[in-house]
């Protein structure tokens, strides 16, 4: 501006001979740095004129870096990495540290496994010049199973110690996952002959539909893959759950009931499949069954000696007459069954025919 006239046609009433003073403002471009020619032209009545240039260098003013081209929002599905393209300016040129981090840490961590930038971590150092545009990669890996909103923080800061951020929000969508089982313990046990105390386990589910449940031995000559042997509360070995519409979670006993007399060890392993999405969960436990004492064949009620008391014991039990105690591990072939085999045996043996 010259004067208050802009770049044209400001008027003097020269005098002859005596020199006119003005003065000439410039305001350089926002953001622009370089060197221009400027040249002043005065002209009089009798279209006379006459050129004066001179060269204005404009260096550069301390700045804060200029981030761009990050969204406002974005999304991605759970456990599923996002990388993003940015770029970062500086009209002074020289460092700029960059750094990137969450508002949602469970969602997406504050460190350097889940926030990269050009893959090296959640913070970086450029060396820029001046003006120009440098292009930098941001990848955010969420956190598994763990869906929602981030507010994703990216800051650049220069030399002079300038700082400008931008921020987005990172929308997380919800995936589809198997059900899963807790609490069971690692280690069950108990002696022969006897059953578990009830192990409670819990089985969850974020998705809609029925859980079918089912509980195998490793070994079924030590527990049996059925029901007696098996036994998820009173449902036997496998069980069924309906989730409703948006999941859920339910939590049972497990009792396991060894075969008479064995002893050892069994992996026991739950499986809970969902039969909407056909996903499947498992966990597994060491069942140990220790041997016990040495049962004396035909003792029905354990006193030690087998006498006429366990054959009347027999008939009772052949005749639905509830006893007690019951050693089932009296038995004498092994099936875990109080019968005539029994009846006969313990006759012999109180008769000194065994």
């Amino acid at each position: 501006n010259i004067g208050p006239f802009g770049p044209t046609n400001y008027p003097i009433n020269a005098i002859a001979n005596a020199p006119a003073t003005l003065n000439l403002r410039i305001l350089p471009a926002a953001d622009k740095v370089g060197t221009t020619v400027i040249t002043v032209t005065v002209k009089d009545q009798n279209n006379l004129s006459a050129q004066s240039n001179f060269i204005l260098q404009v260096n550069p003013a301390p700045s804060a870096p200029v981030i761009s081209g990050l969204p406002a929002q974005t999304s991605t599905n759970e456990e599923t990495p996002i990388t993003l393209s940015f770029t970062v300016s500086d009209v002074q040129g020289g460092s700029v540290k960059i750094a990137a981090s969450s508002s949602f840490a469970n969602l997406v961590p504050n460190d350097s496994a889940h926030i990269l930038l050009n893959a090296i971590g959640n913070s970086l150092t450029l060396n820029t010049t001046a003006g120009k545009p440098e292009t930098v990669s941001l990848k955010l890996i969420p956190a598994p199973n763990v869906s929602g909103d981030a507010t994703i923080t990216v800051a650049a800061t220069d030399d002079s110690n300038l700082t400008t951020t931008q921020i987005f929000t990172l929308k997380v969508n919800m995936g589809t996952h198997p059900p899963t089982i807790t609490g069971l313990p690692l280690n069950l046990s108990t002696t022969q002959d006897a059953a578990t105390a009830p192990s409670n386990f819990t089985v969850s589910d974020t998705n809609a539909g029925i859980v079918s449940i089912t509980v195998t031995s490793s070994t079924p000559t030590l527990v049996a893959n059925d029901s007696t042997h098996i036994q998820i509360g009173s449902y036997g070995n496998s069980y069924a759950q309906n989730f409703g519409a948006s999941g859920g979670a339910f939590t049972l006993p497990l009792i396991l009931v060894p075969t008479t007399r064995q002893y050892g060890f069994a992996t026991i392993t739950i499986t809970a499949k969902n039969q909407t999405t056909n996903l499947i969960g498992t966990v597994s436990a060491v069942l140990q069954v220790s041997k016990g004492p040495d049962v004396l064949p035909g003792d029905i009620d354990n006193s030690g000696v087998t006498d006429l008391t366990d054959a009347i014991n027999v008939l009772r039990i052949l005749s639905d007459i509830p006893v007690s105690p019951l050693n089932l591990a009296a038995d004498v072939n092994g099936d875990g069954k109080i019968g005539m085999e029994e009846e006969v045996y313990i006759l012999q043996t109180v008769a000194g025919l065994r």
